[in-house]
């Protein structure tokens, strides 16, 4: 039995922003500016992470942050659902080119086991996967909010991938 990993942005499907723009609406809210979320490379780096870069340029410490990352992350929900439901730039999310068939595909073997692993928090990974018809494909993974540190995340998928199916990986 094979554990295959998936990561979401940019490998599953594209948002055309759409996080990014949900993010800055939401340290905008929490904290009165959005930081240097609308220029910082996000690429590999998880949601807590993303926000502590952010806003530690304008003065907040990660102790800050890191405080207010519930209601950081309830914002966010409401603003990415709205901002994939009608994205501002007009680009709707996207599957990646092939991703469906390729998904199909695997699903379909008796000897591979499909989870996520991504820097998104899980509420964001489940309302981007479902908006563009994917998130049938997973039923677990390692999310950003499980931890900030995106290398500790593949042992949580693991873990994760254990306790669901029994068996070891």
């Amino acid at each position: 039995m094979r554990l295959l990993l998936f990561d979401i942005d940019g490998t599953l499907i594209r948002t055309h922003g759409a996080g990014r723009r949900s993010a800055m609406r939401t340290y905008e809210e929490v904290f009165g500016t959005a930081g240097e979320a609308e220029t910082m490379e996000m690429a590999g780096m998880t949601d807590p992470l993303i926000a502590r870069a952010a806003l530690s340029a304008h003065g907040y410490s990660h102790a800050e942050v890191d405080a207010m990352l519930p209601e950081i992350w309830r914002r966010y929900a409401g603003h990415l659902a709205r901002e994939l439901a009608q994205p501002s730039n007009g680009r709707p999310a996207e599957p990646c080119p092939g991703v469906h068939e390729l998904l199909t595909s695997l699903q379909a073997r008796a000897d591979v086991v499909l989870a996520l692993l991504t820097g998104n928090i899980e509420v964001g990974a489940w309302l981007k996967l479902g908006f563009v018809g994917l998130d049938r494909f997973f039923i677990f993974g390692a999310f950003g909010n499980e931890g900030p540190e995106r290398e500790k995340l593949p042992a949580v998928a693991i873990q994760k991938a254990e306790i669901e199916t029994g068996l070891r990986f």
